[in-house]
């Protein structure tokens, strides 16, 4: 048996409000109303405030708005950054649909998928997401957030990978619809700058559950310290994790991933990988952790070359049409090929580096020039340019750079060219086509492994079972992506399996509530 934690007594809060409050450092008022096991508050604590946890906060709200719910139902999200949104608020990219006028359906998109994963996925998640994509983006309707048209991306058979009408990043856009939802139920804490360590356990009947966290946050004056760092209790009936990946821990990725610490990456020193830890100690099974995606085309800021955070130089520019040049200016790879073969591609080049350029009616064609725009203003992006100025700053002739579009134009008459692509999103057939100009490098960018689920969002032990009172969703699990993730899935995964975590914990919570009802 665990050791049972204090219970912190905090202010009590009106439990009459009528909009999500978010706070700092901001302590709990408890419910001693029924729960499962017996005698905990009717509470879901989500841990993460990307889109995997927003999206399962208000899922479990949603579930928890039925006439028999217990009194003082309520749903906790916390968070140790200072702002929302995590990754998926700066996610550039976009989400993935079934797009039906280009052939595709839920079994080729599956067929994708287990292709980029190279028999490593799960195929039992990967069949739950596919089938789910028709609710997920009638969800998305329901929340006000629309899509533009799609386009192809890297490892996708058909255009099916949707950004924000008129090309807004889709990951600002979905969280910003997901807090406004949220905004509309009162009983939702949103709790910022504070940690969660360790999971709380309880043994009733022979059996041991989890039945909430312990965190330390800035300022907490908590009853219950261990080894000289403040901890304090938030008791739930279920506890989500949504906390991401560890593409940001040096020390992970060197334990994991050997090799991988070398390079730069696009997430900071947050995404630490709290999950992994937060699991050790409740004997959860870990799967794919040494499955790192790197991502080939991270922006080189010739101010900063070697800064150990790059942003991301979208999957659309290439989806767009753009090529990539090494620095011998010959074209090297399939531009549209999965992310893992592309960076491997870009590494065996001189200098690891490539040029990415996309002509600007493409931009214009796929609404991403507001995205393009931001950034040339960041400095991250030469400005539309002609072709004689595209070889100055290449140093190199005007005939060079018109022979190399020339070359590329015929190839995609052809329909397919020596490195096997067969998808030409567009062409440099015009010889006064302006084109942006960028220089890219692969970085580590998202990791597939994590906490073992099932297709319930259910933590699994290491013998394959539930785990009662424990959930977990987005980039902190593994199992979904396999070897790679395409672009595109991250946002879908976190949409999907956010809901399905939010919609188990609740359901975990009401079955535990009925069950102590019928034994009163």
């Amino acid at each position: 048996m665990r050791v049972r934690s204090a219970h912190l007594q905090t202010k009590r809060t009106d439990a009459r409000r009528s909009s999500t409050k978010i706070a700092r450092r901001e302590n709990l008022h408890v419910h001693a109303s029924a729960s499962s096991p017996r005698g905990v508050p009717p509470r879901v604590v989500v841990v993460g405030t990307g889109l995997a946890g927003l999206v399962a906060a208000l899922e479990a709200r949603r579930q928890l708005e039925v006439p028999h719910a217990p009194e003082g139902m309520q749903v906790v999200v916390i968070d140790k950054r200072n702002k929302l949104g995590g990754n998926s608020g700066k996610s550039s990219n976009a989400i993935n649909g079934i797009n039906v006028e280009s052939g595709d359906s839920p079994e080729l998109f599956l067929k994708d998928i287990l292709k980029s994963g190279k028999g490593k996925c799960d195929e039992a998640l990967v069949r739950k997401l596919v089938d789910h994509v028709p609710d997920a983006v009638e969800f998305l309707k329901s929340c006000n957030v629309h899509l533009d048209k799609p386009m192809i991306t890297g490892g996708h058979s058909v255009p099916r990978t949707y950004r924000g009408v008129d090309g807004e990043p889709i990951g600002s856009l979905i969280v910003k619809a997901m807090l406004h939802e949220l905004q509309r139920f009162s009983q939702v804490r949103i709790i910022l700058e504070t940690s969660v360590k360790e999971l709380v356990w309880e043994e009733e009947d022979g059996s041991e559950y989890v039945v909430g966290v312990k965190c330390s946050g800035i300022n907490d004056v908590p009853r219950y310290v261990a080894g000289g760092v403040p901890l304090m209790d938030v008791r739930a009936g279920a506890v989500v994790l949504a906390s991401g990946g560890f593409a940001g821990s040096r020390k992970n990725l060197d334990t994991y991933a050997p090799g991988l610490g070398e390079l730069p990456s696009t997430n900071n020193a947050s995404s630490s990988g709290d999950a992994l830890s937060i699991v050790k100690e409740a004997g959860a099974s870990i799967v794919d952790v040494d499955q790192v995606q790197v991502h080939p085309t991270g922006f080189v800021d010739v101010s900063d070359l070697d800064a150990p955070v790059k942003y991301l130089a979208p999957e659309a520019f290439r989806g767009a049409g753009g090529i990539l040049l090494n620095m011998s200016l010959e074209r090297f790879a399939n531009e549209l090929t999965t992310r893992d073969e592309l960076s491997n591609a870009i590494l065996q080049q001189p200098g690891k580096r490539a040029y990415l350029l996309v002509p600007r009616h493409a931009i214009i064609a796929h609404h991403l020039g507001a995205v393009m725009d931001k950034y040339v203003d960041d400095g991250l992006v030469i400005p539309a340019m002609t072709h004689e100025k595209v070889a100055e700053l290449l140093g190199t002739s005007v005939e060079k750079m018109n022979e190399i579009f020339e070359d590329y134009q015929q190839v995609a008459a052809k329909g397919v060219d020596q490195f096997g692509k067969t998808t030409f999103p567009a062409t440099f057939d015009c010889a006064d086509e302006e084109i942006y100009f960028m220089e890219v490098t692969p970085v580590v960018h998202y990791t597939m492994g994590g906490v073992e689920v099932d297709a319930h969002a259910r933590v699994l032990d290491k013998a394959g079972k539930p785990i009662n009172g424990i959930f977990a969703v987005g980039e902190a699990t593994g199992g979904m992506h396999g070897c790679n993730r395409l672009a595109g899935n991250a946002l879908l995964e976190s949409l999907v399996f956010g809901r399905i975590a939010g919609a188990s914990a609740a359901q975990y919570i009401l079955e535990g509530s009925a069950r102590e009802i019928s034994q009163t």
